[in-house]
């Protein structure tokens, strides 16, 4: 995002746009242009304001590719480092993890179960490690996530999750992403949990880009879980492009079986990077 303003701190325009685009450089200094005051737009010309931004963005685009990467090697001398599970087997350290199945298997329900047992470093039913948790809904409402965080602490037999809410029912991720990033930065080592990708509204789910897009946001986090969907005819499969499976790191398949008013759960692990594959669970 790049921002205009006076001295006084009076913003006159901002956007958000490649910085490498002079189409959409030359918009902002145009709006900048307009909304100066008639003698200050006498003195600073349109090309004046235009080429100041022309600046700005090139010395922002090489001092953030000097400063963001270094070429570096690994010490083979130095203690070898370990991948630490948070949720064993479906939730690593510096992993992102995708959990599919169709509508209505309980999907929402065991993320949830999951956001409390890290929350808590419970070792059942699946041993943890405990973490700050922040669990990102853009599908539940507040009143339904509520009644399911009591159901579970009850059946836990614990009296609190710890697990920290972001409510973003009807909002994209484009625009919570800043106060997930800020969580992130707060709560170093933390595990964001998101309900679900469908929901997150950055584009078409069969586009590379919206899957890259999504990717790339998630893994600027430290350790991430996310649900998804499958499509109608295939429910062994997620829907949309094939850039969620090759971003994630733990692709885990749940299949549900209803029963009366119980609902059997089968957990599967399809997709892993550096780890073992771990049995099914029912």
């Amino acid at each position: 995002m790049v921002a205009v303003g006076l001295e006084d701190g009076t913003p006159l325009a901002f956007d958000e746009f490649n910085l490498k685009r002079d189409r959409d450089r030359n918009h902002l200094a145009g709006r900048v242009h307009k909304r100066l005051g008639a003698i200050d737009s006498t003195t600073y010309s349109s090309m004046d304001v235009a080429q100041d931004i022309d600046t700005l963005c090139l010395w922002v685009l090489a001092n953030w590719e000097q400063r963001s990467f270094k070429v570096e090697r690994f010490d083979r001398n130095g203690t070898l480092p370990q991948l630490q599970p948070f949720l064993k087997p479906y939730i690593y350290d510096g992993m992102g993890s995708i959990l599919f199945a169709p509508p209505g298997q309980g999907k929402s329900y065991i993320l949830q179960i999951m956001a409390i047992c890290v929350a808590n470093g419970l070792e059942f039913p699946w041993p943890c490690v405990p973490a700050p948790v922040l669990y990102a809904s853009f599908e539940r409402t507040k009143r339904t996530l509520e009644i399911r965080e009591r159901n579970i602490c009850d059946s836990l037999g614990i009296t609190d999750s710890h697990v920290d809410y972001l409510h973003a029912r009807g909002h994209s991720l484009k625009a919570v992403a800043p106060k997930i990033r800020e969580y992130a930065k707060e709560n170093p080592g933390c595990v964001v949990l998101l309900d679900s990708i469908t929901r997150v509204g950055l584009g078409k789910m069969v586009e590379d880009t919206t899957a890259n897009a999504f990717i790339d946001e998630m893994n600027s986090l430290n350790s991430w879980i996310a649900l998804a969907h499958t499509p109608k005819a295939d429910s062994t499969t997620q829907y949309g492009s094939m850039g969620y499976e090759a971003g994630e790191d733990i692709g885990i398949h749940l299949q549900g079986e209803q029963r009366g008013n119980s609902l059997g759960i089968k957990l599967e692990m399809v997709k892993v990077n550096d780890i073992k594959k771990a049995p099914a669970e029912y």
